[in-house]
């Protein structure tokens, strides 16, 4: 046999081989990955620019929209300009007197005329001319009836003869007037005292141009009947508009004023876009947006600053030149109309059909790359070479599987067994403990205290070193089987996870052992570690729970000794608690709180009821505080003391929230409808600690105020001591962004010992509640009412006003008086009650009986 030709020093070796293909794989990979990522930068920038142009393209057909919307306003509002002015000038008009003797038929004719061409021109409802000594509340000495305009010209009277007109002069029908109607001549009173401060006599009217003013948008009388295709309100829903006249001396004597319906100027604003009127110079929006707008428009109206979130967003400018006004149109529209265009969704398809096209072709060629490379390893390889790996392979997977035998079912950092091998080992003790009924096993669950601070503090490695620690104490302590084996009888000591260690004990002849054995480990971490050269002290607490030889669910006992290990924990650290039925029934029922919890705004399950807070001075009901109730169908009533904490867990303190919002702003609204001035000027509303953490909450409160169509300085936001210091840097941030959007804001409960007297005037407040705690003890001494004193005058340097809590008694009240605190709340002043109830207080006066 000839011997074996040696092999040439230059040859590759199958190892270099197989190194050298791999290499020329991954260069291919990384040049794929390359081109892919050019070829997507390329598409996105096609497609940018592609959107950048239709986005241009929306803008100037947004402004041309929107410039022909505003030209067409300003016609109409100039329109009912002019017809005022002219009507202004009138010598029938200028000479009328408090009962229309000098207003003769053929001024009448000519008011009506101009009126006509008002109505068929602009859509104006009502003309009232509307002497200057016209007081809406005041009646008549003649007539008996409250005051009213000297002549009405309405929709209803359009088309009638000279004589008929002539009918509707004077003060009217003599009935009283409608309560709507009552509110529009207030607004015209409103609207005359302006115009006296302002124009007193002609002469101060420079050249043609009278001045006007106008009003928000309000219902005025009924006028259904006039035009059936606005149902409802649309066709009542108008803005008053008034021009003054003068005597012939010059002294201002009245003004005419005339009703604009609103829908015909929604009309013209109706359309793919948001619209909002406003007279500057009244700072007010006359027309508020259409439905959907976004909410930020009310502050880009006033700064003429665009609107960020809107592709198409600017204020122009209405050339009505009606002498001392200035009125703007805001414009705007959606990304939503933006991204209905075609052009943009041809752009968005393009460029996702792109990527997509790339990314196609990426796989298919990296699955190209992928199976070259398998196809030349696998040619590479020797016979030899095969059966080398296939048995280091069976070594290795041999050696693997003993490993991972180990690691499934102990754990890693500590050696322990974990809790797939305690659950295996808590099921055997089950089962050995049924079978022997003299004998029972339990579980202590282990919880350290002051683990993740000296974790977040010292570092991962140091709290890795005080769990071996841990482990080492409890191995020595209850003489732990840390075999992986499953069939074992004894004690148990495993790692959940973290912190959290657990303990089996088998063998019990009574439950006190088990209690032993968690008094001495308490007393066992009690001692000092060291780590890293540092003394570290970290307590257990411990929860026991005795095992049932009858519960088919091993899990079970693992749960109560976890529901007793909180219990420990709550009870002061560092102790342990026995397991027992009610605190089973506390964990059932809290859990059974929060999930019905999320659903009690959903099933009407909520209530609102009212407390008044009274002015001491005058006995009137200034403010009202809402107090959130729960009618649960089981448990009947709860207290927000048990749910509240339970919500503000769950997270559904926030919607919670916004519905109690929601409710008390749309309540104070219809008791200043109903109430008119004796209804409460403010609602008291409470913010939970989770609340004052909630990155939204401004927004969300200011929407419910405007949706309601309340003003956010009459919502009065309460928030407690403990919630306020739980996190003072965010609190102080929420409270004064609360603060910039218009909301009052009271300390709750004041002197309950988290804030000082000194720490007062860090927080931006508007009023502060004094705890109950000042008012009971306010007859025991001296020095509690040298307390309430101190709040009282330093909360007034601060400009703050003082609310005292708990008022019973009258000389509890009368000892408030005397250190000169303005309000008080309490059973003295009345209960919390429902809203009827509330506003059958107000029509009655304060009650100060005891």
């Amino acid at each position: 046999m000839a011997p074996q030709a040696p092999e040439s020093p230059t040859s590759e070796s199958p190892q270099e081989s197989r190194r050298r293909i791999r290499l020329a794989a991954r260069l291919g990979y990384a040049g794929v990955a390359l081109l892919a990522m050019i070829a997507g930068m390329w598409i996105h920038a096609g497609t940018a620019a592609a959107l950048e142009s239709a986005l241009r393209e929306f803008r100037t057909e947004s402004h041309t929209a929107a410039a022909d919307t505003a030209k067409s306003v300003a016609g109409d509002m100039r329109l009912m300009y002019e017809g005022l002015r002219t009507m202004a000038r009138l010598p029938g008009v200028r000479s009328i007197d408090r009962y229309a003797h000098e207003f003769d038929e053929n001024s009448r004719r000519t008011v009506q005329e101009i009126y006509n061409n008002l109505a068929s021109s602009v859509a104006v409802s009502e003309v009232y001319i509307v002497p200057i000594d016209m007081h809406p509340d005041e009646k008549d000495p003649n007539t008996g009836k409250l005051q009213e305009p000297i002549t009405t010209f309405d929709q209803l009277i359009v088309g009638r003869t000279a004589n008929e007109n002539s009918d509707e002069g004077g003060q009217g029908d003599q009935e009283e007037a409608e309560e709507i109607e009552i509110f529009e001549y207030r607004l015209m009173r409103q609207q005359m005292d302006w115009l006296a401060a302002r124009y007193p006599v002609e002469s101060t009217i420079q050249g043609l141009e009278y001045p006007a003013i106008c009003g928000p948008e309000v219902i005025t009388c009924d006028n259904s009947r006039f035009d059936t295709s606005h149902p409802d309100d649309a066709d009542r829903s108008g803005i008053v508009y008034s021009v003054p006249f003068y005597s012939p001396g010059g002294s201002l004597r009245g003004m005419v004023s005339a009703v604009m319906l609103t829908h015909a100027l929604r009309d013209k604003l109706s359309g793919n876009g948001e619209w909002a009127l406003r007279c500057t110079d009244h700072q007010y929006t006359v027309l508020p947006l259409e439905p959907g707008a976004a909410r930020e428009y009310r502050a880009n109206v006033e700064a003429g600053t665009p609107t960020p979130s809107l592709p198409y967003c600017e204020t122009l400018p209405l050339p009505v030149a009606d002498g001392d006004s200035r009125w703007t149109l805001w414009a705007g529209r959606t990304d939503e109309t933006f991204n209905a265009r075609s052009d943009v969704r041809a752009a968005y398809r393009a460029g996702w059909w792109g990527y997509a096209a790339v990314g196609v072709a990426a796989l298919a060629v990296l699955a190209v790359v992928r199976m070259v490379e398998r196809a030349m390893i696998a040619g590479s390889r020797r016979d030899e070479d095969l059966i080398r790996l296939v048995n280091e392979r069976t070594s290795e997977l041999s050696k693997q599987s003993e490993a991972l035998e180990r690691l499934a079912l102990s754990d890693k950092l500590t050696g322990l067994p974990n809790r797939a091998l305690l659950l295996d080992r808590l099921t055997q003790a089950q089962l050995r403990a049924a079978r022997s009924q003299d004998r029972s096993f339990a579980v202590l669950f282990l919880d350290f205290d002051r683990f993740k601070l000296i974790n977040d503090t010292m570092g991962h490695d140091a709290g890795d070193e005080l769990l071996r620690q841990i482990a080492t104490r409890l191995r020595r302590e209850i003489r732990s089987t840390d075999s992986a084996s499953r069939v074992v009888e004894g004690n148990t000591a495993a790692r959940l996870g973290g912190d959290e260690f657990v303990v089996l004990l088998e063998g019990l002849a009574a439950p006190e052992d088990a209690a032993k054995v968690a008094e001495r480990l308490v007393h066992v971490f009690c001692e000092p570690y060291h780590i890293a050269g540092q003394r570290v002290i970290s307590t257990a607490s411990i929860g026991v729970a005795i095992g049932d030889p009858n519960c088919k669910n091993p899990d079970s006992v693992l749960a109560d000794a976890d529901v007793a290990m909180y219990e420990a924990k709550a009870a002061g650290k560092g102790r342990y608690v026995m397991f027992d039925e009610a605190m089973r029934q506390r964990v059932l029922r809290r859990a059974e709180l929060e999930r019905d919890i999320a659903l009690a705004i959903d099933f009407d399950q909520l209530s609102l009821l009212y407390q008044p807070v009274v002015c001491l001075a005058t006995r009137e009901v200034r403010s009202v505080e809402a107090l959130l109730r729960w009618q649960h169908p089981v448990h009947g009533w709860i207290s927000p003391a048990e749910f509240v904490p339970i919500a503000e867990e769950s997270g559904s303190i926030g919607a919670i929230t916004q519905w109690v919002a929601g409710t008390a702003c749309a309540q104070l609204v219809k008791w200043r409808n109903t109430l008119g001035p004796i209804a409460p000027r403010t609602v008291a509303i409470n913010l939970s600690r989770r609340d004052l953490a909630e990155d939204h909450i401004v927004e969300r409160l200011v929407h419910a105020a405007q949706s309601a169509g309340l003003d956010t300085s009459s919502v009065c936001l309460e928030v407690t001591e403990t919630a306020m210091m739980r996190d003072k840097k965010t609190s102080l941030t929420r409270i004064k962004a609360l603060k910039a959007a218009g909301f009052r804001v009271a300390l709750d409960d004041f002197g309950t010992g988290h804030s000082s007297l000194a720490s007062l005037h860090e927080i931006p407040l508007d009023a502060v509640k004094m705890d109950r705690a000042f008012i009971t003890h306010v007859g025991m001494g001296r020095e509690y009412l040298a307390m309430m004193s101190a709040v009282v005058t330093l909360a007034s340097n601060l400009k703050m006003s003082v609310v005292a809590e708990g008022v019973e008694y009258p000389d509890q009240a009368a000892a408030l008086q005397a250190v000169d605190c303005e309000f008080a709340q309490g059973y003295l002043f009345g209960k919390a009650m429902d809203a009827k109830a509330l506003e059958d207080m107000l029509r009655r006066p304060i009650s100060m009986a005891a």
